[in-house]
Parts: C-alpha cells; sequence; structure tokens
C-alpha cells in the first residue's frame, strides 16, 4: 500500500503482509478482513475434542485447503504434524502445489 500524489491509497498487492492496514482506507469498502489469527495450540485445542469422537470412529481427517496452503510452510508443517502424530489421523493437502520441491517433500510424510 502507498499513498498517490492526489491523498489517495493505492493498494499494491506485491508489498502485502496481511496486516489490514489497507482495509479502513480502502475505498467503498472493496476489502475486509475475515477470519482470525490462532496459534496452533488454539488450533488443536479446538479440534483434539472431536479426534476420537468424531474423526476415529468416521474414518475422516484433517483436509487444508487455500488461498494456498503452502504459503504457510511451517505452521502447515506443525498442523499436519500434531493431529497425525496424536491421534492417528489421516491428512489431505489441497494445493496448486506451487512451492519449491524441498518444501513438498517435507509435507509428503504427513499426508495420505
Amino acid at each position: 500500500m502507498f499513498s498517490r500524489a492526489d491523498g489517495g491509497v493505492r493498494f499494491d498487492p506485491s508489498r502485502c503482509v496481511a496486516c489490514g492496514a489497507c482495509v479502513p482506507v480502502c475505498p467503498r469498502g472493496a476489502l475486509s478482513v475475515s477470519g482470525r489469527r490462532l496459534e496452533m495450540c488454539e488450533i488443536v485445542a479446538e479440534v483434539r475434542p472431536h479426534w476420537r469422537r468424531i474423526f476415529q470412529q468416521s474414518g475422516g481427517g484433517v483436509t487444508v485447503s487455500g488461498g494456498e496452503p503452502l504459503a504457510q510452510k511451517d505452521f502447515l508443517l506443525a498442523l499436519l504434524t500434531e493431529p497425525r502424530d496424536e491421534a492417528g489421523l489421516s491428512a489431505c493437502l489441497d494445493t496448486c502445489a506451487k512451492a519449491p520441491w524441498p518444501v513438498l517433500e517435507r509435507m509428503l510424510p504427513h499426508l495420505d
């Protein structure tokens, strides 16, 4: 995001760090923040009560999808690892796979 000469603001997606600072100054409310930031422990705490009761009885598992999950590769790896290690859940990754091979290779042992 950067200022224009006429005092307006122009959104530059190449400089986006997902901070949300552009939302209040966006003309006509064209941008909005949705969702919320969660720490890994918060996600696991939210899902954990369902692991055995629902997922294991149904044979279900965890599917991670986008945007693009590989854009947050370290967080994704932790998210795929914890439920699988603790509860033996199956895991699926919905991705376009536009990532370097070493990133994809790190995910493979945690996916079905």
